[in-house]
């Protein structure tokens, strides 16, 4: 028997380690970089421009051990959804720094428990979020750029309480 939980993975200021090949570049991308203002409303619009171009997995071979947690689970489990929440251009880097929200649900063997979860991974020194791997979808990896946020200045993963609510504002 499988006990689906549900996990929401944060990536905070997340970026790819390099400039992207500006011929792979969405005009999207760009558009959301010419959004002018740093009100609400122009956040939303960049974060709207943006969010169709990125993907998230969860990999558990990622995270030492955790394969003895999970009920057979894939390799790669796909995100249930992926939300961004800001957008930020820096000075010559062509795509943005990002706040993501990634869902995830992952099948335990077990009916672990937040406690549980949190003491297994003190008890194996690794993360479960380690597992996260964001990307933008129109990485270049015959061209060497695989489109990994893999530099960012903080993460955190999270189990859902059954019955809460992913996002608090809808």
């Amino acid at each position: 028997m499988s006990y689906p939980k549900r996990f929401v993975a944060y990536l905070k200021w997340a970026s790819a380690p390099g400039p992207c090949p500006d011929a792979r570049l969405p005009e999207a991308l760009a558009s959301a970089g010419r959004v002018d203002g740093r009100d609400e409303a122009a956040n939303e619009e960049r974060c709207a421009l943006v969010a169709p171009f990125l993907e998230a997995r969860f990999l558990a071979e990622n995270v030492d051990g955790l394969e003895e947690l999970l009920d057979g689970a894939p390799e790669e489990i796909a995100a249930d959804r992926i939300r961004v929440a800001a957008v930020r251009f820096e000075p010559g880097a062509n795509t943005p720094k990002l706040k993501v929200e990634a869902f995830f649900t992952l099948p335990f063997a077990e009916d672990v428990t937040e406690d549980q979860l949190d003491e297994w991974e003190e008890d194996h020194d690794d993360p479960i979020g380690d597992g996260v791997v964001i990307c933008w979808t129109f990485a270049d990896l015959e061209g060497g750029w695989d489109g990994w946020l893999g530099e960012y200045e903080g993460s955190s993963m999270q189990m859902l309480a059954r019955g809460e609510r992913e996002d608090p504002d809808s």
